[in-house]
């Protein structure tokens, strides 16, 4: 998996040099300070993840009290880390440089790039249901759809609207991941109910 993210990093900074090393560095900034509650959001979504395993067959209710719970959890860090980012974007981005053009470069890309806070922490809660609930395929489409549609959101984005559809790929590629995820899980709804006969076995 980190292979693949890795990857698929060097896919997007590839679209970015070409509109400069500034770009390149003021992404690098803002994606660094957007690792830190990214991090946070995914260590609540995976810690949860036995939780929902051991509510899966002992108490469904528990279940979707535990997601309503991680969900309404996400929602919170992710208006507050909002309003943090939208009030101080600039002096976040001056602790990294000087450079009044790298900052206003990196103060938009993290304002983008924090509209899919929310979308991450969902999809990351969305694979960790899959794995719980025993949903194999699921959770592996989960884990591959964000870098698999990046690569053609890039390339459309790129043409049509230059360095900002390249920044905004992201977010189009979150939201789709987003979407296919609520879809699944939609689907499976009705077998996210635990086969005690199977397990017993």
């Amino acid at each position: 998996m980190s292979i693949f993210l890795g990857a698929m990093s060097l896919i997007f900074n590839h679209y970015l040099v070409e509109y400069g090393d500034q770009s390149v560095a003021a992404y690098g900034i803002s994606s660094r300070l957007l690792q830190f509650p990214e991090f946070i959001l995914m260590g609540l979504c995976e810690g949860v993840v036995p939780l929902i395993a051991f509510t899966f067959t002992a108490n469904k209710s528990r279940m979707k009290e535990t997601i309503g719970f991680t969900i309404k959890t996400i929602v919170s860090l992710a208006v507050l880390f909002g309003i943090i980012v939208y009030l101080i974007s600039d002096h976040l981005i001056g602790l990294f440089t000087n450079d009044p053009q790298l900052i206003e470069m990196g103060s938009y890309i993290l304002h983008v790039t924090f509209l899919s806070l929310f979308i991450t922490g969902m999809t990351t809660l969305f694979t960790g249901i899959f794995q719980a609930t025993a949903q194999g395929t699921a959770a592996f489409i989960m884990s591959i759809i964000q870098g698999v549609t990046l690569i053609p959101v890039l390339y459309i984005a790129n043409q049509m609207n230059g360095f900002h559809g390249v920044v905004w790929s992201l977010v189009i590629a979150d939201t789709v991941a987003f979407l296919v995820g609520a879809i699944m899980l939609y689907i499976l709804r009705n077998k996210l109910q635990p086969d005690l006969e199977s397990l017993v076995q």
